[in-house]
């Protein structure tokens, strides 16, 4: 690849010179010839083969849509809940075709060809009166030629629209800020409101949260917006699958650009690079997702507004005291008592369980104020918060009463609630 191709690449991703549509193709046009880096090729076709349901009973599902643009080739799959796109960049000598063809066939060469060390491979469009439309891939000493089916088959992908309103988002802050409520969503089919990541946009700040309804997880992060007008329009419920494979995709180090429309969350940026070193241009990803439907609960009206008992606790502490009562405890009594000691300054944590026994253990606690000293928690829903905070030195712990939700705050940007067992 030259400089003038990754220049292009880099321009379409930074500008509104590109809108998001690839060009559309027509039907006689059927030139296509492309040399592409075969490890930026198979990172492609990877996160494609992501998006493909294996076991889809709509056989064109199966395929890649390919075209052949200048400086770029790209790539386009679905299983119509999800959809990728990929532009990668690749010297072009013909462009204007459009081909489907089988994403486990072309996954298979560029592994092979991976695993030969072949640093180029080539991919040409043949069409001829009598035969039909076949891509032929030049792999080293190795040439395949593929059957292809006609692209117009092939559904419709929606795409990035720059003329309704976008956002800009970190990718680092975007992943950190799942990954800190992805262990309280929901589970349980049937829970359909819960079962994805809730995303709010107010002002400058993206909230994302988590819940199952026994705990609730929350996480800010900066953004940037081109308007705030329309900023409750965007507010969505995300399937965690959709997520990963964002993580999995895009680099890290660079910004992603978030639009919700007709139903779907779209997450458009910069490749992930080939290796934690590398500065090659790997090209620009766009994923797509249908949302979750439903109304997700209103979880701001279940946080505790007059907190009369507040205490802060080392967070290594403190896990290891709940892992220890925890040990304790069965599937028929989750229970952890705890106790605030006020003279002195220790937090006493008790468990039992019928025929196998009971625990106590003490850790020290700094007392801001208390008015509630006894209350009771499942330690498992606290136990996954903690662990996951590793950037806390302390927890500070905040409560309304034994009957109230516990708040839980470390990191900075992060809070957790948890509710409480009623033992009476």
């Amino acid at each position: 690849m030259n400089d003038s191709t990754a220049t292009e690449i880099n321009a379409r991703y930074n500008t509104s010179v590109y809108n998001g549509h690839l060009p559309q193709v027509e039907p006689e046009v059927k030139a296509g010839k492309a040399h592409v880096e075969t490890l930026i090729a198979l990172q492609a076709f990877t996160f494609a083969s992501k998006i493909i349901h294996k076991n889809t009973t709509r056989a064109i599902l199966l395929n890649a849509n390919i075209s052949f643009h200048e400086g770029y080739l790209g790539i386009e799959a679905t299983d119509l809940e999800k959809s990728i796109k990929l532009e990668i960049p690749c010297d072009t000598s013909a462009a204007g075709a459009a081909i489907l063809v089988p994403t486990s066939r072309i996954l298979a060469i560029l592994k092979a060809s991976k695993a030969k060390k072949l640093s180029h491979v080539s991919f040409e469009v043949i069409s001829s009166d009598t035969e039909f439309t076949k891509l032929k891939i030049e792999a080293g000493k190795n040439s395949y030629e593929l059957d292809t089916m006609d692209p117009d088959e092939f559904p419709e992908i929606g795409s990035f629209n720059l003329d309704i309103d976008r956002l800009m988002i970190p990718m680092a802050d975007f992943n950190e800020a799942v990954r800190r409520v992805a262990f309280s969503i929901a589970v349980e089919r049937g829970r359909y409101a819960l079962n994805g990541m809730y995303l709010e946009f107010t002002g400058t700040k993206l909230l994302t949260c988590g819940t199952d309804g026994k705990r609730l997880s929350m996480s800010e992060i900066d953004y940037e917006c081109d308007s705030e007008d329309h900023l409750g329009n965007l507010n969505t419920i995300i399937p965690p699958r959709f997520l990963a494979d964002a993580k999995a995709m895009f680099d890290e180090n660079q910004h992603i650009t978030y639009q919700a429309l007709n139903g779907r969350i779209i997450l458009r940026g910069k490749a992930k690079p080939l290796s934690k070193n590398d500065d090659t241009v790997t090209g620009v990803v766009e994923i797509s997702q249908c949302l979750i439907e439903g109304n997700f609960p209103k979880f701001k009206d279940v946080i505790p507004q007059n907190r009369n008992t507040v205490i802060s606790i080392n967070r290594k502490d403190f896990l290891e005291a709940l892992q220890d009562a925890a040990m304790m405890t069965s599937e028929e009594s989750q229970a952890v008592k705890f106790f605030i000691n006020t003279e002195t300054n220790e937090w006493i944590l008790s468990s039992r369980t019928p025929g196998a026994g009971k625990f106590e253990g003490k850790v020290d606690i700094k007392i801001d104020y208390v008015e509630d000293t006894e209350m009771s928690f499942d330690p498992r829903f606290i136990v996954d918060y903690v662990k996951q905070d590793k950037d806390a030195d302390r927890i500070r712990v905040e409560m309304s009463g034994h009957k109230s939700p516990a708040m839980m705050y470390g990191a900075k940007g992060w809070s957790y609630l948890c509710s409480p067992i009623n033992l009476e």
